[in-house]
């Protein structure tokens, strides 16, 4: 698999971002048994992916005073631009949403991205819900940013809010996909299976900052347990592979 830059990318906090971060890593890292990926955290309050100890990821410091610098993020953009034998995934906390697009547009990002061998991703994550309107917001100023680009968005839509709608329409099903396709990669689908099994199997995963591989050889997971955790990364698995495969032809 071609290697690629990838940040997770989303103002509206509590939205699933570090999910999606610890799914992306792990596809890359034991589905596809890549051993190049480089896994980031600037979030300065929720260092959740941090504590996701076998993921190895690099907490970067981009606060000085509890405020974030924008000078901090030049080593993560200078290590991504000079080293195209790694795949970065960089999980970005709600409060580095603004600070990091204005660095992007500050320091003409876009336009470097152009000349580095890896396809480069933002990851936005779309819920249902009160939350929806900001999440859509989110997904509005990061297709702004990525217009004209050779960076693509995947779209992330997570139904553990509710399932996202316009017009009681669900989204997969308007033309918000096709409408932005010149900036959209994919969309990949976190389905609310309506089981409390899934949700607290779920819940138990992310509060334990365990992998997937890591719950299927724990005692701590019965046999039905770990067969719904392989259903739903087997899920999200086959929708990352249509998106990358795709992409590269493969």
């Amino acid at each position: 698999m071609k290697n690629s830059i990838n940040f997770i990318l989303q103002g509206k906090g509590g939205v699933g971002k570090s999910f999606a971060t610890a799914i992306l890593a792990q596809y890359f890292i034991d589905e596809n048994h890549m051993d190049n990926i480089v896994v980031g955290d600037t979030d300065p309050v929720n260092t959740t992916t941090v504590k996701v100890k076998r993921l190895n990821a690099d907490l970067i410091q981009i606060t000085e005073n509890s405020k974030v610098i924008q000078s901090k993020f030049d080593p993560m953009f200078e290590s991504m631009l000079t080293n195209s034998q790694n795949t970065f995934v960089i999980d970005n906390g709600a409060s580095t949403f603004l600070p990091l697009i204005q660095y992007f547009n500050d320091n003409c990002v876009m336009d470097m991205f152009e000349d580095v061998e890896q396809d480069v991703y933002i990851h936005t994550v779309i819920v249902g819900g009160q939350a929806l309107a900001d999440t859509l917001q989110g997904f509005e100023e990061l297709k702004e940013l990525v217009k004209g680009s050779k960076v693509k968005l995947i779209v992330w839509i997570n139904e553990f809010q509710g399932i996202p709608a316009l017009e009681n329409i669900p989204l997969i099903e308007t033309k918000f996909i096709k409408k932005n396709k010149d900036v959209i990669a994919g969309v990949v689908v976190i389905q609310d299976r309506k089981s409390d099994a899934f949700a607290s199997d779920i819940k138990e995963l992310t509060e334990k900052s365990l992998t997937l591989k890591e719950a299927l050889e724990s005692d701590h997971f019965g046999l039905m347990a770990k067969s719904r955790l392989k259903r739903v990364f087997n899920d999200i698995y086959k929708q990352l592979d249509s998106i990358y495969d795709d992409e590269y032809g493969e």
